[in-house]
């Protein structure tokens, strides 16, 4: 069963910490862990496209955070609804 509280302190570390200690990417995988095989996939996506989201706010110039938009861009669409709802809803969309 899909852990919700475990996906939110995951989130976190997802966004914040580029380069994630051996904890926080342990929290990560653990969030991945709780959704059904099916949508593990999806779900490790969506930290990414978390990740890139925050890679994006600090990056230092537009050629970098154009790059980082590129890629959400790509992942994006390919994460079903059903998991993107999943997580709060200020890492679901993207503006």
């Amino acid at each position: 069963m899909t852990n919700v509280p475990a996906i939110r302190t995951a989130v976190r570390p997802a966004r914040y910490e580029t380069g994630a200690d051996s904890e926080s990417r342990a929290k990560i995988l653990a969030a991945v862990e709780t959704f059904p095989e099916n949508q593990r996939l999806a779900a490790a996506c969506m930290f990414t496209l978390v990740a890139l989201r925050g890679m994006r706010s600090a990056a230092p110039g537009p050629a970098q955070r154009k790059m980082c938009q590129e890629h959400i861009d790509i992942l994006l669409p390919l994460i079903p609804a059903e998991v993107r709802s999943m997580f709060p809803a200020d890492a679901q969309g993207d503006a």
